[in-house]
């Protein structure tokens, strides 16, 4: 988690405009994966911890001197603390979005879940309207029977919509014959309307996936060009640096060559003149 903060911080402080990181969805995602940690450091701190609060509630339940004046406020304050305790604990799982930032396909999914929402709410449209018209049905069919499921209108909706998303868990079954008519006429139904609207959803996640791959071919290929020629760059400044060195070291040399020989012919001249003397 402190590497999660790190990370957070530096990227809200290196950020050039701050209103557009406060504007991105991902950078909230990630400020709510941290937040529920040092929340649930805080409740600690202070003593009412999960476990601590969860003591409190069924010490209160069990004594019955709680149930008056101060001690109930008292109670009714730990119950909304272990509430929220608990939903601030849940709110960790959202660290699981961070992974769309390094993922290509959630990435592709994301991309396809916003370009094609009028496809999903008509799915959802068909979906919810379908659950309606066959639950009420199998729910008028059906509760006149003895040993029916179908208790109330929402084991009804339950029922209608495992049948037409194909999944079945059997706990909610129609008895009568027409309950089953019913039924088979629901999973037909679903299989068709769930079935139009995915081959346009599926092409659609084919060409942003693909986009996402070459984005990112092109952008590892530039990196690489850029490396490339940082280093060329790099090595034409060294090579630069060491030839004027080399020339340098010439011209130093060169000049004490000269001043010697000037000096030997000095001397030879000085010696000719004391033999003619």
């Amino acid at each position: 988690m402190a590497w999660f903060t790190i990370e957070f911080l530096v990227r809200f402080t290196c950020c050039p405009s701050k209103l557009d990181f406060i504007k991105k969805l991902m950078n909230w995602i990630d400020l709510l994966a941290i937040i529920p940690y040092y929340v649930t450091v805080i409740l600690h701190y202070y003593g009412m911890g999960i476990d601590h609060l969860q003591e409190v509630q069924d010490a209160g339940a069990e004594d019955p001197v709680l149930a008056g004046g101060k001690d109930l406020s008292r109670t009714t304050q730990y119950l909304r603390l272990l509430k929220l305790a608990r939903i601030i604990k849940t709110l960790r799982i959202i660290r699981i979005f961070k992974l769309a930032r390094h993922s290509t396909g959630l990435q592709a999914l994301g991309n396809t879940m916003r370009s094609n929402y009028k496809e999903l709410g008509l799915l959802f449209l068909l979906l919810g309207m379908g659950a309606i018209m066959f639950a009420s049905l199998a729910y008028v069919f059906e509760k006149e029977d003895e040993n029916t499921t179908f208790v109330t209108m929402l084991d009804a909706y339950w029922w209608a919509i495992i049948t037409m998303t194909t999944v079945g868990y059997g706990d909610v079954t129609p008895v009568t014959p027409i309950g089953k008519l019913i039924g088979c006429f629901c999973a037909i139904f679903g299989v068709l309307v769930i079935g139009l609207p995915i081959p346009i959803i599926g092409n659609s996640f084919n060409k942003f996936y693909a986009r996402q791959k070459r984005w990112e071919k092109r952008e590892a290929l530039a990196a690489h060009r850029r490396a490339i020629s940082l280093r060329r760059k790099m090595s034409a400044r060294y090579l630069r640096q060491s030839f004027k060195d080399k020339n340098l070291g010439k011209l130093l040399g060169g000049g004490g060559s000269n001043r010697d020989s000037t000096n030997t012919k000095r001397s030879d001249s000085q010696q000719t003149m004391e033999e003619i003397t």
